[in-house]
């Protein structure tokens, strides 16, 4: 695996699994990666609140190899703001440039 040209972050109701990745709903306003060794932060807004979410995570390099499946990482979301039913994820996406082809998510 090269350098890291793309992030593909999801997000589901469900447990994510390298089998079901492709039916997870892609997480909109990713930005390109940054050099490795950078931690980089992700918001996915309209998510339900009081709501379990799964988020995973690929990675694709320059020539368009993919990475196996980052760790899975699952959250509660809770209420925020004035509106009790939307709610939001702040997600960090560490790639620390292991040569291993993926980076790790956090919430």
């Amino acid at each position: 695996m090269g350098t890291a040209s793309k992030y593909d972050l999801r997000f589901a109701t469900f447990p994510i699994t390298a089998s079901n990745f492709v039916t997870a709903r892609v997480a909109s306003g990713v930005q390109a990666p940054s050099p490795a060794g950078t931690t980089e932060k992700v918001t996915i807004k309209g998510l339900v609140a009081y709501t379990n979410y799964y988020f995973a995570l690929k990675t694709v390099d320059e020539v368009a190899n993919v990475s196996g499946l980052s760790n899975i990482v699952q959250a509660r979301v809770r209420a925020s703001g004035y509106n009790s039913e939307q709610s939001a994820a702040e997600i960090s996406i560490a790639d620390h440039g292991e040569g291993r082809g993926g980076a790790r998510i956090a919430l």
